[in-house]
């Protein structure tokens, strides 16, 4: 009599000259309970020195995949998740290279998903790295067209094992085969933030639902490959890439009061760096 085989993961980490970074969080997905589980590293456009680095770096069970220039968030890692489809997997896990995976992690996407056909995209609840009991986001349901998302949880308690959402971030994305299949991978329109967004958006428009797993858990160090939380490259990307969804997702009214909200966090953000 066979046993069946658990699906197969694979996990993507995409890296841009942050080797030691990204192989902590390798030995992180590594020491997951979760059996069949397989990584790719996609290294985005690191100098030959910080590239060499992440090689020595990486144990050789980890598949390394070299893009020469740096494709962005979404491009990025859709040479992971294009990879992870040709190698059969059924799910594909997108992870932050500056955070680590609590070891059930995987396991508890993966029974969420099996359980659950019409999920096709999921996500833990992300904790700070530096405040491990601290909520950095969780999924999130928007209220009409408002698609900005406030960091923390804002899940009702008591949570459910499963909670449908609206959105759950890239940080830490469980991806559906079927799903991306039919809607397709991130959008090449964003270089860096909101193509999560975008996806989720695309999803449920596609009939697809959302789901945070909240007994899932990971811990994000918060922009790391940016300078921190109050960097103006950081602010840069997240107007222009706000610009780009909003536009393609909102008309009217809903347009001018999401762009307005972004544009009063950076001006915000920007003062407080100042003050700093």
């Amino acid at each position: 009599m066979s046993v069946e085989q658990p699906p197969l993961v694979w996990a993507v980490v995409l890296n841009w000259n942050r080797a030691a970074d990204t192989r902590r969080c390798v030995e992180s997905l590594q020491a997951s309970e979760y059996a069949a589980l397989r990584i790719a590293v996609v290294d985005n456009g690191s100098t030959p020195d910080q590239f060499a680095e992440l090689r020595r770096a990486l144990s050789d069970d980890v598949e390394l995949i070299r893009s020469p220039t740096n494709l962005g968030f979404g491009a990025g890692n859709n040479l992971g998740i294009r990879l992870a489809w040709e190698r059969g997997a059924a799910y594909a896990l997108l992870c932050n290279n500056d955070a680590l995976v609590d070891p059930p992690m995987i396991g508890r996407l993966v029974r969420a998903l099996e359980a659950d056909p019409s999920i096709g995209i999921a996500g833990p609840i992300v904790y700070y790295l530096d405040e491990p009991t601290r909520v950095w986001l969780a999924g999130y349901r928007f209220h009409g067209q408002f698609y900005i998302v406030p960091g923390g949880l804002h899940l009702e308690p008591p949570l459910q094992p499963i909670e449908r959402v609206d959105f759950v971030s890239g940080c830490g994305m469980f991806l559906r085969r079927a799903m991306t299949r039919q809607i397709g991978m991130f959008s090449p329109d964003f270089f860096l933030y909101c193509e999560d967004l975008d996806l989720c958006l695309r999803a449920r428009q596609a009939g697809w639902q959302i789901a945070c797993v909240t007994d899932a858990k990971m811990w994000h160090q918060v922009s790391a490959s940016l300078g921190g939380a109050l960097s103006l490259r950081k602010q840069y990307h997240q107007i222009r890439s706000s610009w780009i969804v909003y536009r393609r997702h909102t008309r009217g009214v809903w347009l001018l009061a999401n762009m307005g909200a972004r544009l009063a966090h950076a001006a915000y953000t920007v003062t407080l760096r100042r003050l700093r």
